[in-house]
């Protein structure tokens, strides 16, 4: 995005190809983050699955699989049909429009994130306590689940970034930290899906 869309760069010192190839790549970002978020989060879910049989515990879990699931499919919408036509949203030569602003979009994505993000870090708290273990070891395994929910913090952060700022006024200069906090929460999510498995490693 800084080599060839002008990330970093204020919007008035940009080319209009420039600004076209940073809009496409947002755009773009879109669509991946969705993605990048749901499949290592169901993926936790999953692993939980296997660990918590209750039934109480396994209605958690689904309903929480739900709002990823359905948060993934709202993303995907907004991102391909809220600005009609498609191409509206880089090019300017284009007269469209969006049926939902799309910084309100941006913003307010990580909400059902970190309500996901939360009951994930609570859900695995009563099982483990119960555990006839040691109670470093108990602690041990709590650490981990703690780590591999660590997603919340940068989704608390992402959510603040995008609060602060109105992106679309000076899009090139404005968007890089709020873009920088959506590739690193993507990237937690990933690390934090793969700890669990990596634990045996360890000792």
């Amino acid at each position: 995005m800084i080599t060839i869309g002008g990330a970093g760069y204020h919007v008035t010192s940009l080319n209009p190809d420039t600004l076209r190839t940073l809009l496409q790549l947002i755009k773009a970002h879109e669509m991946i983050y969705t993605a990048s978020i749901a499949f290592p989060k169901l993926a936790i879910l999953c692993l939980y699955w296997r660990l918590f049989t209750s039934k109480w515990s396994r209605f958690i879990l689904l309903l929480t699989g739900l709002i990823v699931i359905g948060t993934c499919l709202f993303g995907l919408i907004m991102a391909f049909a809220n600005c009609q036509p498609f191409t509206s949203f880089w090019d300017l030569k284009v007269h469209g429009h969006c049926k939902v602003d799309v910084m309100t979009v941006f913003r307010y994505y990580s909400i059902p994130n970190i309500v996901t993000d939360a009951i994930m870090i609570v859900l695995p708290i009563p099982a483990l306590w119960k555990l006839q273990l040691e109670v470093l070891t108990k602690l041990d395994i709590f650490l981990t689940f703690m780590i591999s929910s660590a997603g919340i913090v940068t989704a608390i952060l992402r959510f603040l970034s995008f609060i602060q700022i109105d992106a679309f006024k000076d899009i090139s200069y404005l968007c890089v930290t709020a873009t920088s906090w959506t590739v690193i929460e993507a990237g937690t999510y990933l690390i934090a899906a793969t700890i669990p498995t990596l634990r045996p490693l360890l000792r």
